[in-house]
């Protein structure tokens, strides 16, 4: 190693720390001469101990659970059924009689009979015979009649209208 300067005395002025610095060599290689083996204790014998085998747990106590009703069912559909038709009455038995002799009324009322109160507001024709007793409205094209049948006490309304004629008994209508 060279130092550059003006001479040993400058070289001097490191001698110091390079004598520090073999120092430290001399120490450390002393140090590595004598190397430690670290050794450790020897284990602990041991014995291994597998866990107990788990105790069963007791079952829970048995509940009985009865199964749910059945749900109710809904009702069947509504389905209408209408009311048989009414039987028809018997017609009266047909008794042809000859025309009728004609009277005229005129304004207010008529009593016929016992059986039969008639209220007239215009002239109207009425027949009398001696098995029908009819009174005749005429209205348009619409004939309506009042029948008392004597030997049946039993009055009737026909409504005839162009060549159909309906049949009802008072006994079902009030006048």
């Amino acid at each position: 190693m060279r130092l550059h300067g003006d001479g040993p005395a400058k070289g001097r002025q490191y001698l110091p720390q390079i004598l520090v610095a073999l120092a430290i060599l001399a120490i450390a290689n002393l140090v590595s001469a004598d190397p430690y083996v670290y050794s450790s204790p020897p284990p602990p014998t041991y014995e291994y101990k597998s866990p107990p085998p788990p105790s069963p747990s007791p079952l829970p106590p048995y509940v009985y659970k009865s199964p749910p009703p059945p749900s109710p069912s809904p009702p069947p559909p509504y389905v209408y059924k209408s009311p048989p038709p009414p039987s028809p009455s018997p017609l009266p038995p047909y008794v042809y009689t000859s025309p009728p002799l004609h009277r005229h009324l005129h304004h207010h009322h008529m009593c016929i009979n016992h059986h039969l109160l008639l209220r007239l507001h215009h002239h109207h024709p009425m027949c009398i015979s001696h098995h029908h007793l009819h009174h005749h409205l005429h209205l348009h094209h619409i004939t309506i009649s009042l029948l008392l049948h004597r030997h049946l006490h039993l009055p009737t309304i026909l409504l005839q209208i162009s060549t159909t004629t309906f049949i009802i008994t008072t006994t079902s209508i009030l006048l």
